[in-house]
């Protein structure tokens, strides 16, 4: 047995001392920030989702608020588009290009601008070539030797560890990443069937997939949700995270947009 910890003494006091309220990182979005005080740094948030809710879709609006705007570094794994394809979404996110727009007059200053900020994001992107996920975790080791890593974002959790039988496993070794690299990791993961069945489809923890498993290592549990996946005549800008798990705080909506035009996720309002 040790004595208690005088570094994590001062850690937790400098964390109700913060007058920011933030002790880690902030995501951009106003709602998630201020109900949680950014993503902590040390945690392993899981954000949940249907396929086709638009999970990819947040990562790269994340990346875009965290990296491109704030100039933070993050490391992305993609399970769901090419490398090419992740620069490409973030470059039409960041010029804010309406899929409708074709000329190149009126996109071209935007693109000219996004492209200088890629050129100097401290952004890695991994699209899932790696041969196992704990080659990825060695490789978000090794940067972090070099960088100060700021987030990870692995999309997603399931073709993650697909090569292999443990997820609980994979759990525990990116909460540890979280650790070693003293930043948030966001893990995106999917949602069981079972929310289709019921009258109401909104995703509770129960729904995850090895939902022990999430319960179990993950600091905060988070679920995207859009009425329009599942209602045609509902307004197809309106979406929902839901913080299902969190410090003091448990099945909290915080209303998002979604923006149809660029296909990208926004403040609402």
């Amino acid at each position: 047995m040790e004595m208690v910890d005088k570094v994590l003494i001062e850690q937790i006091k400098e964390k109700y001392l913060n007058v920011t309220g933030f002790t880690g990182l902030k995501t951009g979005f106003k709602g998630i920030d201020s109900l949680t005080g950014g993503f902590a740094n040390g945690q392993l948030i899981v954000l949940g989702g249907r396929p086709g809710m638009g999970k990819t879709t947040f990562a790269c609006s994340l990346i875009d608020n965290i990296c491109l705007n704030d100039n933070k570094s993050c490391i992305f794994f993609s399970s769901e588009m090419t490398k090419k394809q992740t620069i490409d979404r973030l470059m039409q996110i960041h010029s804010n290009i309406k899929y409708h727009e074709r000329d190149p007059d009126e996109i071209a200053d935007r693109l000219i601008n996004s492209a200088a900020v890629m050129e100097k994001a401290n952004l890695w992107v991994d699209d899932g070539n790696v041969a196992t996920g704990e080659d990825f975790i060695e490789s978000c080791r090794e940067i972090g030797k070099q960088k100060r890593i700021d987030l990870v974002i692995v999309d997603d959790l399931q073709l993650f560890v697909c090569k292999t039988k443990s997820l609980d496993r994979h759990y525990m070794e990116l909460k540890r990443l979280a650790e070693e690299l003293n930043c948030p990791v966001v893990a995106f993961s999917k949602v069981n069937r079972t929310v289709e069945n019921r009258t109401n489809h909104m995703p509770d923890i129960s729904d995850l997939q090895d939902a022990k498993t999430a319960y179990r290592y993950a600091d905060e549990i988070l679920f995207l949700y859009r009425d329009a996946y599942y209602d045609p005549d509902a307004d197809r800008s309106k979406a929902v995270i839901k913080l299902a798990k969190h410090d003091h705080l448990w099945n909290m909506n915080i209303s998002m947009r979604f923006d149809t035009e660029v296909f990208a996720f926004r403040d609402e309002g």
